[in-house]
């Protein structure tokens, strides 16, 4: 059954790109995935964002160790018997607030680099978007499929639009 549902789709595909000239229909490809890598933008925006995960990671086991620093001092005061129980008490409280406000940093680094990253990638995907779009009118495309997906079982050689939405933006290869 799956041999034949193959066979199915690579003659409508096969029909379709066969077709094309008859209808005056164009259609290009782009691997969307591996033209981001290639635009300079994005690079520098990775290189940012790495940079600003690293001095989150840093500052979060900061704070973890001041607390395990702190935590330990307070389990050997108590097994020692320097703390009185309202003391004891009142640390145990402070710590597991401090746990809390870790806990809490842990969450907010993830939001604040998905936050930084669509901040950093929006301008560049809109100016990708806008190139993509100039290379499909100047050069009659009624569609352009992204294929990094995997999406299509078939694509014909020379469909793929990424040397002109780079020579478009100025990237150089």
């Amino acid at each position: 059954m799956t041999v034949y549902r193959i066979i199915f789709t690579g003659v409508v595909l096969a029909s379709v790109f066969a077709v094309e000239p008859a209808l005056g229909q164009k259609f290009g490809t782009l691997d969307s995935a591996t033209f981001l890598e290639e635009v300079p933008e994005v690079r520098l925006a990775n290189v940012d964002l790495e940079a600003m995960k690293a001095r989150l990671v840093k500052e979060r086991e900061d704070k973890i160790k001041r607390f395990e620093t702190r935590f330990e001092k307070a389990r050997k005061d108590s097994e020692g018997g320097k703390l009185s129980p309202v003391e004891e008490d009142t640390l145990a409280r402070e710590l597991d607030t401090e746990k809390r406000e870790i806990d809490a940093f842990e969450r907010d680094i993830q939001e604040r680099l998905l936050k930084k990253r669509e901040e950093l990638l929006t301008p560049i995907l809109a100016k990708v978007d806008k190139a993509l779009k100039e290379v499909a009118e100047e050069n009659g495309y009624q569609f352009i499929f992204d294929i990094s997906a995997g999406g299509l079982l078939f694509v014909a050689e020379g469909t793929d639009v990424a040397p002109l939405v780079r020579e478009k933006m100025g990237i150089e290869d």
